[in-house]
């Protein structure tokens, strides 16, 4: 559905950063003709300019920068996603001259995203029934660590449009797992997505509710609970959800 191209990852931070994958998806988005969806940019926080460095070979290109997380105190979460911004723009800035990356790309990047708020939204492209009477697409809405999955579903001659929350998940079954990426309308009416399980999360014209069709095994419910989003209140919590 969507493909992040090179995968941006932030490591060593001192203190979470709930916003974080939000500024990292919205440069995604727009970081447009810069690697490849098989490359991996990982960014290593580094409390010092002598440990700063880069590694570049292979598929995994890494950076190690410099970065004052006291910045970050006493500042909106607004100027805080700016200042992450701008962390990974000069971190990619860094390379490009070595990994032959256009800067004006990585530069329209940038500014898209302040453009945007820094707020991630994207929409998929539409995808007809077979009778070409019904069109459909996926909306995806990420705030901190919640992905909301919308189904859009446009009817003949496009007098009728219906925005349907499917599920709220986790960033991860989007961006690492892509547990949603095979959206289609399953029949005339019905649309959303099939699993590789053969588990569907449809919605339709008529049922402007999310419906999941399964088997009511456990393992089928496992699934289910996995890939919906719940907010967990200690590491405890989410150890034993994991463990269930």
């Amino acid at each position: 559905m969507i493909m992040f191209s090179p995968y941006i990852t932030i490591y060593d931070l001192n203190k979470d950063f709930k916003k974080l994958d939000e500024v990292i998806w919205t440069f995604s988005k727009n970081l447009a003709r810069v690697g490849t969806t098989r490359q991996r940019f990982n960014i290593y926080i580094v409390s010092n300019k002598e440990s700063e460095r880069k590694h570049l070979e292979g598929s995994i290109k890494s950076i190690w920068k410099y970065f004052d997380e006291n910045n970050l105190e006493g500042i909106s979460l607004s100027t805080q996603k700016q200042i992450f911004l701008e962390l990974i723009t000069d971190s990619f800035l860094t390379v490009s001259d070595e990994l032959g990356w256009n800067k004006n790309y990585i530069l329209e990047a940038k500014e898209k995203s302040l453009e945007e708020g820094i707020e991630f939204e994207f929409l998929s492209k539409p995808r007809l029934n077979q009778s070409r009477t019904k069109s459909g697409l996926v909306k995806l809405k990420l705030r901190e660590d919640k992905v909301s999955i919308y189904a859009i579903l446009t009817g003949k001659n496009k007098k009728e449009t219906k925005e349907i929350l499917l599920i709220d998940s986790f960033p991860y079954h989007i961006s690492l797992f892509k547990t949603f990426k095979d959206y289609k309308w399953i029949n005339e009416d019905e649309f959303g997505f099939v699993f590789s399980n053969k588990l569907t999360l449809t919605c339709s014209f008529s049922n402007q509710k999310s419906n999941w069709n399964h088997n009511n095994t456990e393992e089928d419910k496992g699934f289910i609970r996995s890939v919906t989003y719940r907010n967990f209140s200690s590491e405890r919590d989410w150890i034993e959800w994991v463990n269930n």
